[in-house]
Order: C-alpha cells, then sequence, then structure tokens
C-alpha cells in the first residue's frame, strides 16, 4: 500500500544530520510494513529484529559501545553489514525499552548507519521510563491510519485520486461523480484505514470478515488493558472505550459513561486510552489568530477514535445492515474523523 508517510521517512533518511528514528503509533496502523516498505524502495540491508517474538536479542546491545554492537549483530545474521546501506529496525522494542537509551551512542558515534524504533504502547514507555532518554539525539513520527486518499489509492481509484486533486473549491461536479465519490466515502466509513482492514477488504470484499478484522483488533486492545491494570480499573478503560461512538461528533461527558462512578477515574481512563494512541481529544478553541494554543480551552473537549471502521463494531452493529445505518446515524459525525 503507498502510504504518504513514506515520503517524510524519505526524506528524513537523506537528512545530513539524521538521528535515530522511533517511529510511533497504536496497533496495526502499518508500522512495520512502513519500514520495511522503506528499505526496498532504497534498496537497503535490512537488519530487522523483534524484540517480542525474540526477546533475547536485547543481550546484543549490553554494550555501550556501537561497534561491539555492530559485531554482535554480523555474528548473529552471519553476514557484513555496511553502515552506508544498512538500514537497523528495532521492531517491538516496548519488549526491551532500555534499548532507546542506546540510541544516543549509534547517534553519536556511528550516524551513518540508519536506525528505526517502532513499538506499540511505546508512549507509555517514554511517559514512565526510570532510564535516561537521549534527549536531542533521536527523532520521532507519529503514524496513523490510512487516509481516505490513501484508501482510494489502495483499492486502486487513482483516476478518483487525481480527479480529487485537481478540484477547486467552486467548482461543479456532475451528480455522476458525486454519487461515486459518496459511494467511496460509504466504503471508506465501512472499512476505515487500518491496513489489515483494507486487506481483508481486497481479498474478500466481504464486510463480514472486515468486520472480524476490526473486533480481532479491538480484542488486542482490550488484552492490552491487563497492562495497565496497576494505573486503573480495567472495568473503567472498558466502559470508556465503547462509550466512544456513542459520543462521536459531540462534546465528551463523562457521566454518559457511567453516572454512578466518579468522574476522576474515567478521565484517568481517557488519559491511558490517548496515552496508547486508541483516540485523541479535541479541545475548543477561541483564539482570534496566531498562535492558536493561546485560546486552547481545557473544555471543553471531542474525542476522536483511532480509526473510523471501528466505530461500529465497538457499537455492536451488524456489518450487512450498516449501509443503511450510517447513512441515516453517523454520516455527519463520522465526516469529523476525516480531518482528524
Amino acid at each position: 500500500m503507498k502510504r504518504n508517510a513514506l515520503i517524510l521517512l524519505l526524506d528524513w533518511l537523506i537528512q545530513p544530520s539524521r538521528k535515530p528514528l522511533v517511529l510511533r503509533g497504536a496497533r496495526q496502523v502499518g508500522k512495520t510494513y512502513l519500514v520495511r516498505e522503506l528499505a526496498r524502495v532504497k534498496q537497503l540491508q535490512l537488519i530487522e529484529l523483534n524484540f517480542e517474538k525474540n526477546p533475547e536479542h536485547k543481550s546484543l546491545f549490553a554494550s555501550n559501545d556501537v561497534k561491539k554492537i555492530l559485531l554482535s549483530l554480523e555474528t548473529l545474521q552471519n553476514k557484513v553489514i555496511d553502515i552506508h546501506t544498512s538500514l537497523l529496525f528495532l521492531d517491538e522494542v516496548q519488549a526491551a525499552p532500555e534499548l532507546l537509551a542506546k540510541l544516543r551512542w549509534f547517534s553519536e558515534e556511528l550516524p551513518e548507519l540508519a536506525v528505526i524504533a517502532t513499538g506499540s504502547l511505546l508512549d507509555f514507555i517514554l511517559n514512565e521510563h526510570d532510564f535516561s532518554m537521549p534527549v536531542g539525539r533521536i527523532s520521532y513520527f507519529h503514524l496513523v491510519p490510512l487516509s481516505f486518499e490513501e484508501f482510494l489509492i489502495a483499492t486502486e481509484r487513482h483516476k478518483t485520486v487525481e480527479y480529487l486533486e485537481s478540484y477547486r473549491l467552486g467548482d461543479e461536479i456532475p451528480q455522476a461523480l458525486h454519487e461515486q465519490l459518496l459511494s467511496y466515502l460509504r466504503d471508506y466509513f465501512l472499512i476505515g484505514g487500518l491496513p489489515a482492514s483494507i486487506v481483508a477488504w481486497l481479498q474478500s470484499e466481504s464486510l463480514i470478515t472486515v468486520s472480524q478484522v476490526h473486533q480481532d483488533l479491538i480484542a488486542t486492545y482490550r488484552d492490552d488493558f491487563n497492562k495497565y491494570a496497576r494505573r486503573i480499573n480495567k472495568e473503567r478503560l472498558e466502559e470508556v472505550l465503547f462509550s466512544l461512538p456513542k459520543q462521536l461528533g459531540g462534546k465528551f461527558v463523562y457521566s454518559h459513561v457511567n453516572k454512578d462512578v466518579p468522574s476522576v477515574s474515567l478521565k484517568r481512563a481517557l488519559e491511558l486510552l490517548c496515552t496508547a494512541r486508541v483516540c485523541h481529544r479535541v479541545f475548543s478553541n477561541q483564539a482570534q489568530g496566531i498562535p492558536l494554543a493561546s485560546g486552547k480551552r481545557a473544555t471543553p473537549f471531542k474525542v476522536i477514535l483511532l480509526d473510523i471502521g471501528l466505530i461500529h463494531s465497538l457499537m455492536g452493529l451488524n456489518m450487512q445492515q450498516l449501509p443503511q445505518s450510517v447513512e441515516l446515524l453517523y454520516e455527519g459525525p463520522m465526516a469529523e474523523l476525516l480531518e482528524s
């Protein structure tokens, strides 16, 4: 799938003062694919380590001497690593968060080697780490699901993308094209921008199959809640998560989640979901000009879910009935997610 984020990674790769990159984002937004695609496009030797699958690999980074680390990597993979034409990929680094501190040595002593670290729930690690982060020696990038434009490209509607790019405000759109564009938009409303959902649709053209992908991902998020147990009651997290679609498009009200639970607990649950990148808050603003931050208000605010396609599964709706449901109930509120 073509990702606009690849352009940003290509720019990062050629920067003269390039630093190791930490690629952040929620589960299943395509972080691993994007790094592999970068290596493929630039024909780089990919040195990929997955610390969730192989936790023992973190022992390769015990030293602060990057030359020793490089020698260990060469020995493990039984190949010579050319630092000028290689990409070191540290995947699922949340399983070995102390390695993030090691990135400073690559930045200072081996800048010729491109290094990218990715992982899920990295924001928890970055917020609560008990090791020294290499401030000023690493770069960050946040990856989100596919946009509507990227969705159109993935579904091979290239001419539609060209038409939309050439459109200017005030141009008249023929009714036939207008109806076609609306049908594509409704597809995106149902399928969403998660790569696995789009692949499932391309392979099966079945909304039921897509729904299963959504349900599996939601189950994964709920499994992650066990990792937050010492921070907040798992029930509060689930209550907030399943309340998000119901409050879509309107200001978020804690009492609408559970009127019998103190708002402080629900507020903490929402903060954790935002930290996990499952959702994010959109604040109201009264600024009359730049800088906009000067007019930011803490309340009221809206909450935007990670992916537009997950809404239906969280609502427990039957995918076979969704086209009519979306048109009648959600098209206006869901449209806000397109620009979030």
